[in-house]
């Protein structure tokens, strides 16, 4: 895999979302200033693991009619909170944090990650604009896939 022409591929699927997006960057995992419109992603990350948590209940609420590298599904994960967090409240916010925090301290189970508002907001951001334009995704997921 070409990561830079993967990159390519990827910041032109981002301005056919929204034109605000800044050119993705390489990092150790996935994430995301959703307020710059900045996003990290990573090529080497358990986010990117067919097996893991976050991929398993993705394609379980997706459905088996979609097929979609995991690489499109986190980026577009981390593209669904540049979509929407301006939804997420204050309070909602400081108890995102608290809970995440928990979990990197080893307090919470990692499966709690991904139930929190802002965390399940970007999946159903995702969800969705991969269903109303798999047209789109398929073009986009065949490209990366053979750079």
């Amino acid at each position: 895999m070409n990561k830079e022409k993967v990159l390519e591929i990827a910041n032109s699927l981002l301005l056919e979302i929204n034109d605000d997006y800044e050119e993705i960057e390489v990092d150790t995992c996935f994430y995301t200033y959703p307020v710059l419109k900045s996003i990290f992603v990573s090529f080497d990350c358990e986010e990117l693991e067919e097996g893991s948590e976050f991929i398993v209940d993705f394609r379980n609420r997706l459905g088996k009619e979609f097929n979609v590298s995991t690489f499109l599904i986190s980026l577009l994960h981390e593209c669904g909170h540049c979509e929407t967090w301006f939804k997420t409240t204050r309070k909602q916010e400081r108890y995102n944090q608290k809970i995440k925090r928990w979990i990197e301290k080893g307090k919470r189970s990692t499966l709690d990650y991904f139930k929190l508002a802002d965390e399940r907001r970007a999946t159903n951001w995702a969800i969705y604009f991969i269903r109303n334009n798999y047209e789109l995704i398929k073009i986009y997921d065949k490209k990366i896939k053979e750079s």
